[in-house]
């Protein structure tokens, strides 16, 4: 039998020849038909094949092939479900980072809310706190201003009154407004009393000299 395996095909012998070797025992002979050959051959295939057979689909081997089968399965059921479980656990993971990434990013945003609404909070609390000691600032210019104007009112007013007494109109007849503006009434009334009784002393001292000298003369 020749195997053709281009044409997936078998190819049986089927030559006569006339054997005339002079060895072979009962001297030469005419070999089988070509129908008897090929039944030959058919039939030493077929045992081949049943033996064949046999051993493939034995008990035994049905047996192994079964087992096989069942471990086969069984360990594709197994990683099926791990395949399974680990692509569910991947989805997980999945899900649980995206989630973490949320409220980190949920987080982050209220941080920066709140920091930024503190801030807001205190630049809002310095400018009112600015604008309020500006105003006080203000207010307190404006009341000694008007404290300062009142007192150079009053001054004036008590300079002219004492301007025309007749201590007042000798002791304060240099003083001017600008004087007014660095000393008080009072102060620059005191000065001058203390310069006019220097002055009288002066001049008691020398009526003093010139008494003696006249008593010195006459005796």
């Amino acid at each position: 039998v020749r195997i053709d395996h281009i044409t997936h095909s078998l190819h049986f012998g089927t030559d006569l020849n006339l054997n005339l070797k002079e060895e072979t025992p009962g001297g030469p002979f005419v070999q089988a038909m070509p129908t008897e050959r090929i039944r030959d051959q058919l039939c030493a295939f077929s045992q081949a094949l049943q033996q064949a057979a046999s051993l493939i689909f034995s008990e035994e081997t049905q047996a192994r092939l079964e087992k096989e089968k069942v471990k086969a399965r069984k360990q594709y059921l197994k990683t099926v479900e791990d395949d399974h479980k680990a692509l569910l656990n991947r989805k997980k993971i999945i899900e649980n980072r995206k989630e973490f990434l949320e409220n980190q990013e949920k987080a982050k945003r209220k941080k920066y809310a709140e920091e930024h609404r503190t801030k807001e909070l205190k630049e809002r609390e310095a400018e009112e706190l600015r604008l309020k000691k500006e105003k006080e600032e203000r207010e307190k210019e404006q009341l000694l201003k008007e404290r300062n104007e009142m007192k150079m009112k009053i001054d004036l007013e008590r300079l002219e009154n004492l301007k025309k007494t007749t201590v007042g109109a000798k002791a304060l007849a240099d003083v001017t407004v600008d004087d007014l503006k660095e000393l008080s009434i009072d102060d620059i009334l005191s000065r001058q009393l203390k310069q006019m009784e220097r002055e009288k002393q002066g001049q008691i001292n020398t009526l003093k000299k010139q008494e003696r000298k006249v008593h010195y003369c006459t005796h």
